[in-house]
């Protein structure tokens, strides 16, 4: 395959033969790149085309298999805004900037024929607004990095110095 199309759509073809496996993959960091996943499933004629030549797919096939995939991976409840926007926390600005733009350019409610994709712009958009500027990624970072450590887990509790007060009854 094609070094440009890269391990994301071998990724988002094997789960889509196989959608139980992407359990797994969601608590996983993305493959890298991600952008022509997100660009075939924007419907990138040019690309499509050369998809479909490199793994023998229809051109309907993968667009459909790079859907899914995202769908999945990306938009699953919880995700935080950098997976929203298909990208690690360690992103340049203009990756995260070129994700929005194409994943826009695939749920915009304007060009969303089937009004159905089009409910995932919302969120898109709140991860962009997120991210977009260096303050308010810095921001981000720290709200995600505070909720991150009060939700770990309590330190376990002592063995009680006495025995519960129903024991002995």
């Amino acid at each position: 395959m094609s070094q440009v199309l890269g391990p994301a759509l071998e990724q988002a073809l094997a789960y889509f033969r196989a959608p139980g496996q992407l359990v797994a993959a969601a608590s996983r960091p993305l493959p890298d790149p991600m952008l022509p996943v997100l660009r075939l499933a924007a419907g990138d004629e040019a690309l499509l085309a050369e998809a479909a030549s490199a793994t023998g797919e229809l051109e309907s096939t993968v667009r459909e298999a790079a859907a899914f995939y995202v769908q999945q991976l990306l938009f699953a409840p919880g995700a935080d805004s950098y997976r929203l926007l298909g990208v690690n926390a360690d992103a340049p600005d203009t990756q995260i900037k070129e994700h929005y733009r194409w994943l826009l350019r695939w749920l915009h409610p304007d060009r969303d024929q089937d009004d159905w994709d089009s409910v995932y712009a919302d969120r898109i958009t709140t991860a962009w607004q997120s991210l977009r500027t260096p303050t308010r990624r810095h921001d981000y970072n720290t709200e995600l990095w505070e909720g991150l450590q009060s939700r770990s887990p309590p330190p376990p509790q002592s063995a009680p110095t006495s025995p519960p007060p129903w024991e002995g009854l």
